[in-house]
This record gives structure tokens, C-alpha cells and sequence, in this order.
């Protein structure tokens, strides 16, 4: 139930990371009353290796991910709790049983909004989009499949169809195309698991293939002009060599990555570094504000660097590897199959469902890698995750009711500067509800206060509307000089903004710089030659320039 809440009035993830800490805290808090040992395997040391190393980017990262790196957190010790109590076997039963449970249930909300008129967008079954129901729905899928003894009877037959059916023609409505190839590979994957026996020793190196994908794919990327999936896949290319690109700008971030959270501000630079060999109307219409890198593993490169990257690969080599038949799980790897594939195109380890099932998953795959060392198994694990997830927890509680006081401001214009404020002082981290405080702010004529919030916004997720903010609030007050180093600022990270293009040409006119001002409105025009804006300026330009020459 926990994976399944939904909350109208936040993003589909807040909510649903609330639960997974509150649930982690109650697993770790029962766990050490049990005095249950740690059981680790060498898959889920791996995961936990990854989850560990991007918490500690936090320390030259944004604070802004606290919330996302805590779910994280949550998930893992989910996990280790689950394979702390059941044994695999037992283990692989349980986790069959969620899958069909949220697998059904997401698929039979999806298919009720899809009969009840709901199109695009609007088709999410409480996941969100339905990008992340496809997500979802290509992960329960192969789990909630029973083993080939259940399918010889005619009621497995039935009881088998009748748990994919509604999950495969809500995947149809979702139009997710990463998850139908996923799923594609996977079953490919597993029909030659089940053939050929060198499918075993090649199956890890599935891990660098996949996490190869996405850089590789980057390499000579342009802006697509196309249409339908082949722009969509153009798209993703240009977006993953602007992530690149900021790597290569910051050499010594290779390492040790810009830090969890900062990937918004990398990439803002690395696409202003690509977009200033384009005209201005190219630029423009090239140029996206994302959060994501829409790659799970270009993601944590660029976040987390090699170290980072490379524990993630481990994660999935460790869990491919060759096992003994009493170990091997068939439909447990093609389900981390299905999810390396996802994370090449879109970001499912971001989802709390997806992150769960993948944790559960690893954790039902191996045996006790540690088991013959005492020490690692009495390790005070329990009682220091207890303590660790009452932070968390209270973390993402603010983090939700933050994002729900920000929606209740956008529903209530009369209340926005209360409700906003009430939102940042419940999540001080929330880069958004700064910057929309910043916004209601600068409208109702507080100036300074705004760029304090503004300032605050840029700090946690750097955004070309945010400097925008900031000059206008920088202008309002009076620093003009200052506003113009903002939005030539900006101008770097989107060199064919009309807004900041035609901010620059006014600012410049005032501080009598005539011929950069005469550049910017020329780049403006570029971009929209007919905007009404443009004439006023042209003509108090053309004014400057006379008075400039009878001098």
C-alpha cells in the first residue's frame, strides 16, 4: 500500500517516499528487536555501496536531493529487512505476491482513468506519468509470473493470464516505448538463459554494456528535427551529450561527479556550451530546463562520477553473475534485466515503486556473501539504521507537506506569499518553493526579500528562470550593473532566450551601452521578430544613438 499512495495536491513520488521511510523505520525497529543478523549478499552489498557513496556526494552536492537520497536510504533497508527475515525461496514468494498486488492494482487504475475518458498525461495509475507506469508495469510484470510447475495445470494457465492481461493493456494505453523494449530484451534474455549455457558467463557483462549505452549513444548528438519516436530519441541523445559536455568542461569532476542534486546546474552549463554554436532561433527552440538526465546511468556519473557509476554497474554485474542452479532465480534477473534497460532512456531508480521492487529483487538473488564472518552478521546495523531513517523520515514528511502548501498557493493567488512562505519554512531545501516565493515576492514590490529567495533557489538547483528573478529583482532595486552580470549570465546557459536577450538590451540602453544593447535587440529579433516589445526599444535606442552622435 505503501508504493500505491497517491496525493493529488504533490508530485506522485512524495507521498509514496513518506511511506517507504515510515515503513524502513518500523522494519529496522523490528528487525533489532528481533535481533535479526545482517544477511548480505554481494548484489545487495554492491546497492548498498551505490546508495552509500551517493548520500556522501551530498557533501558537495545540493541539499535539494536530501529527500530523494533519503529514499534511497529507506529502500535499502527495506530490503535488508526483508532478507533478513524470509529465507530466498521465501523471499522470491513475497516479493511475486507485491508484484501481482501493485501490478494489477496500478494496471486496473489505469485502465478506469482510460475508460473514464482520460488521455496522455492523465493515464498514470497513482505513478504519475505514463512513462513511470510503464516503468513500474515492466518490472511486475515478470515478477508476478509464477514458475513453469504453476503454468502445467489449467488453473495456473487462467490465474497467470489473468494477472498479465491488465498489466499488458495497461502498458498498451501507457505508450511506453522504453518499457516495451525492455521487456522485449528481457524475455530475449531469458529464452537464451534458458538454451544456451554460454548465456550464463556473457550475462554480467550485460551490466557495462548497458551502462555504455547512453554516452555512447551521446556521441555526435544534434537537436532532432523529426517526428514522433525518432525526435523523442534525438531528444535524448542531444540531452545526454550536454550532460557530457559539462563533464568535459569540469575534468576533475570525472572522479568524483558534481555531487547528488547538482546535475540541473551541469547540465544548464554543458548545454549553454553546446547552444552558443547555434543561431539564436536554433537556440531557442533547442533549450530545456530538466532535472533528470532521463539515463539512470549517465545520471549517476555525472552526479556521483566514476566511483559512483562504477558501483552501479557492480550492482547489476554482481547480480548476472553465474550462481549455483539451487540460487539461480531466472525471472529475478530478467526483471534487473528489464531495469538496466529502463535506466538507459528514462530514470527508474528515481521511482520509490521501481527502487523497492529493484532492492527486493537483489536482496531474493543471492545468498549470505558475509555469512562465515561473525562480526558483519552482529553488526549494530539495525540500531544505526533506526536512528539514520527518524531523520529521513522527518525529512521527507516536510518535503511532501512543502510540496502541498506549494500547490495550495498556486489554487489560492489571494494566499500565495503565506502559503509559500509556510512551504519554505517546512522544507527550507525545496529549490522550487524559493523560487516561487521569489516570484510572489518581486509581484507584490518586496524586492530584496525576493532576491534573498532567489538566491536561495539558485544555490540548491540553478535555473534560467531563477536569474531572471534575481535581475529583475537586482533592477527593481536599483543595481542595475549587478542585473546585467545576471543576464549575461543567463545568456551563457541559453543563448537565444527572447526574455533574456531583450532584458539585456534594456538594461545595457539604460546603462547607455548602445552597441551591446543594439546586439542584444538584434539577437532578440531573431527570435521573435514580431513580439510587441520590440518597437518601444528600437525606437528609444534609435534616440540614444542620435543624441550620441550631435555629442
Amino acid at each position: 500500500m505503501a508504493l500505491l499512495l497517491w496525493d493529488p495536491h504533490a508530485t506522485a513520488q512524495a507521498p509514496k517516499a513518506l511511506a517507504v521511510c515510515a515503513l524502513a523505520l518500523v522494519a529496522s525497529a523490528w528487525t533489532a528487536f528481533r535481533k535479526a543478523p545482517v544477511v548480505l549478499s554481494a548484489p545487495l552489498a554492491a546497492a548498498g555501496a551505490w546508495v552509500a557513496w551517493s548520500c556522501l556526494t551530498l557533501l558537495w552536492g545540493s541539499p535539494s536531493a536530501l529527500a530523494d537520497r533519503g529514499l534511497a536510504i529507506a529502500a535499502l533497508v527495506v530490503a535488508l529487512s526483508a532478507r533478513a527475515t524470509w529465507s530466498p525461496d521465501a523471499l522470491r514468494e513475497q516479493l511475486r505476491k507485491l508484484a501481482v498486488f501493485l501490478g494489477v492494482s496500478c494496471a486496473g487504475w489505469a485502465l478506469y482513468q482510460y475508460a473514464t475518458g482520460a488521455r496522455g498525461n492523465y493515464v498514470h495509475g497513482t505513478m504519475g506519468n505514463p512513462n513511470w507506469l510503464g516503468l513500474l508495469l515492466a518490472v511486475t510484470l515478470l515478477l508476478s509470473l509464477p514458475g513453469r510447475a504453476a503454468l502445467r495445470g489449467a488453473r495456473g494457465r487462467w490465474l497467470t493470464a489473468l494477472i498479465a492481461t491488465p498489466q499488458l493493456a495497461a502498458l498498451y494505453v501507457a505508450h511506453s516505448r522504453v518499457a516495451w523494449v525492455a521487456l522485449g530484451v528481457a524475455t530475449i534474455f531469458g529464452v537464451l538463459r534458458l538454451r544456451t549455457a554460454i548465456s550464463q558467463r556473457v550475462a554480467p557483462h550485460l551490466a557495462w554494456l548497458c551502462a555504455s549505452a547512453a554516452p555512447a549513444a551521446a556521441w555526435g548528438a544534434t537537436p532532432g528535427a523529426g517526428a514522433g519516436w525518432e525526435r523523442a530519441l534525438e531528444g535524448r541523445r542531444f540531452l545526454w551529450r550536454c550532460a557530457l559536455e559539462a563533464i568535459s568542461l569540469h575534468p576533475a569532476s570525472v572522479l568524483t561527479g558534481f555531487g547528488s542534486g547538482r546535475f540541473p546546474g551541469a547540465f544548464l552549463e554543458g548545454q549553454g556550451a553546446l547552444l552558443s554554436g547555434l543561431g539564436e532561433r536554433s537556440a531557442a527552440r533547442t533549450f530545456q530546463a530538466v532535472q533528470s538526465a532521463h539515463s539512470d546511468w549517465l545520471q549517476s556519473l555525472v552526479e556521483h562520477g566514476a566511483g559512483g557509476w562504477l558501483l552501479l554497474v557492480a550492482w547489476f554485474w554482481f547480480a548476472l553473475r553465474p550462481k549455483p542452479p539451487a540460487q539461480t532465480w531466472l525471472l529475478g534477473e530478467m526483471t534487473l534485466v528489464a531495469l538496466m534497460i529502463c535506466a538507459i532512456a528514462d530514470a527508474p531508480l528515481q521511482q520509490p515503486a521501481v527502487l523497492v521492487l529493484a532492492l527486493l529483487t537483489t536482496a531474493a538473488l543471492g545468498g549470505d556473501a558475509f555469512g562465515h564472518l561473525p562480526r558483519v552478521r552482529r553488526f549494530p546495523l539495525w540500531w544505526l539504521a533506526l536512528a539514520l531513517l527518524a531523520v529521513v523520515t522527518r525529512i521527507s514528511a516536510a518535503h511532501w507537506l512543502g510540496e502541498r502548501s506549494i500547490y495550495s498557493a498556486r489554487q489560492n493567488p489571494e494566499h500565495r506569499a503565506a502559503e509559500l512562505g509556510r512551504a519554505v519554512s517546512l522544507d527550507p531545501n525545496s529549490a522550487q518553493a524559493h523560487f516561487e516565493l521569489a516570484v510572489a515576492l518581486v509581484d507584490s514590490g518586496r524586492p530584496a526579500l525576493a532576491l534573498d529567495h532567489a538566491e536561495q533557489s539558485r544555490q540548491l538547483s540553478p535555473s534560467l528562470s531563477c536569474e531572471l528573478v534575481r535581475a529583475k529583482a537586482l533592477s527593481r532595486l536599483g543595481r542595475l550593473q549587478e542585473a546585467l552580470g545576471v543576464l549575461r549570465e543567463a545568456r551563457r546557459f541559453s543563448p537565444g532566450s527572447f526574455r533574456v536577450n531583450l532584458g539585456l538590451a534594456a538594461l545595457e540602453l539604460e546603462l547607455r551601452e548602445l552597441d551591446a544593447a543594439e546586439t542584444s535587440l538584434r539577437r532578440a529579433t531573431r527570435v521573435l521578430p514580431g513580439d510587441p516589445r520590440l518597437e518601444p526599444l528600437r525606437q528609444r535606442l534609435r534616440r540614444a544613438q542620435n543624441e550620441r552622435e550631435l555629442r
